[in-house]
């Protein structure tokens, strides 16, 4: 009785500090006693005994963790990060799996490529303009267009398949059921302090825009029958590492790009580094790995110099989509 006298002291104690604690943090103090006192009385002697998994409701038994990851627990963020694929596939997890991790796919995919080439406009104003801009991108996006278009009188962009290619004619033209981009033209427009002008923006990248056109990188000239002059400025997002299945492709469809580049014209980059795959509607898509280092040499050879950098840690890595880094490059065409 003494024993338990003792433990049951200790207990009470380290639960009055605990508690302490988190009032502090601004924790009710009244729920943190109820539930105390609920803890008191619980017989711990049950809660010890051995439950064989098997004959037990699994549903009522299990109880979801929640981690609010700070700079003290660091390395469970890690683990995490590097075993998510083994919570993924485990069923009697992944139901209890709640996808917090929507924004971070949000910051990686769609707010880290603005911010970024809004950055190296900044940096680069006197050079990221002319006459002509190539889109080619991933699906019918145009977000990563608003924070330069206003530098180029003619925008041209190229679609690999017709889906995508409608789906942009119907929001160039303002047609039902296009798809509704105010929510990046927000975004842009505040990050140039002009938060009122974002529909402005809008109606401008629409004249802008001259040609939207189907292309293929199997044929010689990519835009047939349509032969396009060389651009000033060749913007790629998230397409390379998924249309390359090897090093040398990629290497290939750069020069591709290149092509469509003047002397001296300037390419931006987005994609991810030792990428693996993402998904759309349930579907695994391709995506090449490859490093820094490889990355920076395959652009040396193929003729260009980078000017400006930006990398971020991925913090997505589920069954969405893979890759441990993201990055931006702005690059001039030498050769």
């Amino acid at each position: 009785m003494h024993f338990q006298a003792v433990i049951n002291f200790e207990i009470t104690e380290k639960a009055t500090v605990l508690k302490n604690q988190l009032a502090q943090k601004g924790y009710d103090e009244v729920a943190l006693k109820d539930n105390i006192n609920q803890v008191a009385k619980t017989n711990r002697s049950l809660l010890l005994q051995y439950k064989n998994k098997d004959n037990c409701d699994r549903q009522k038994e299990q109880i979801p963790l929640i981690f609010n990851f700070s700079s003290n627990i660091g390395a469970v963020k890690k683990i995490i990060n590097k075993n998510w694929h083994i919570l993924q596939e485990e069923e009697d997890i992944h139901q209890f799996i709640v996808p917090v991790r929507i924004k971070n796919l949000l910051d990686e995919l769609f707010i880290f490529p603005m911010k970024a080439i809004v950055n190296a406009s900044k940096l680069d104003s006197g050079h990221i303009k002319g006459d002509t801009l190539i889109d080619i991108s991933a699906g019918a996006s145009i977000f990563h267009i608003l924070p330069i278009c206003t530098y180029f009188k003619d925008i041209t962009i190229l679609e690999f398949n017709d889906a995508c290619l409608k789906d942009l004619q119907k929001w160039q033209n303002k047609e039902p059921g296009a798809f509704d981009w105010s929510h990046a033209s927000k975004i842009v427009a505040e990050l140039e302090g002009c938060s009122d002008k974002w529909e402005e923006r809008e109606d401008d990248l629409r004249r802008r825009i001259k040609h939207i056109l189907k292309c293929d990188f199997s044929k010689e000239n990519p835009t047939d029958p349509v032969v396009l002059p060389k651009a000033d400025c060749v913007i790629n997002l998230f397409v390379l590492g998924h249309i390359s299945k090897d090093l040398d492709a990629y290497c290939h469809n750069l020069k591709i790009l290149s092509s469509m580049l003047k002397l001296g014209g300037r390419l931006l980059l987005v994609g991810g580094f030792n990428g693996s795959f993402y998904t759309v509607g349930g579907h695994k898509y391709h995506v090449l790995k490859f490093s820094k280092e490889e990355h920076g040499k395959i652009l040396r050879d193929c003729g260009f110099s980078v000017e400006y950098t930006e990398v971020k840690e991925s913090k997505v890595r589920n069954d969405i989509m893979y890759c441990t880094h993201l990055f931006f490059v702005s690059a001039i065409k030498n050769k």
